[in-house]
């Protein structure tokens, strides 16, 4: 289950939602261990996309150890597109 954060139909208008919302997701900046996730629907993201994508939200400032296996939190960010594989929206949380 992920708590929501941002949405944007651009990762422009994703990235500034996402930092209005600060607030909810700043409690996880200091020491919780995390880890990042990207997925697709109706579409793939190669590994070279996706962490271009985790490294955009850098901003954030995570200071806890990064770990796939046991992570306390796990980001998310979820692309949908169209059929086209035109992006419709973006999700963050």
């Amino acid at each position: 289950m992920y708590e929501f954060y941002a949405r944007g139909r651009s990762y422009e208008e994703l990235h500034e939602q996402n930092r209005s919302s600060r607030g909810l997701w700043e409690k996880y900046i200091p020491e919780t261990a995390f880890k990042f996730v990207v997925n697709g629907y109706n579409r793939s993201i190669s590994k070279a996309r996706q962490r271009q994508v985790i490294e955009d939200f850098s901003y954030m400032g995570f200071m806890g150890k990064i770990d796939l296996a046991n992570a306390e939190i796990t980001l998310g960010c979820f692309e949908e597109c169209a059929r086209s594989r035109t992006l419709r929206v973006i999700f963050s949380g």
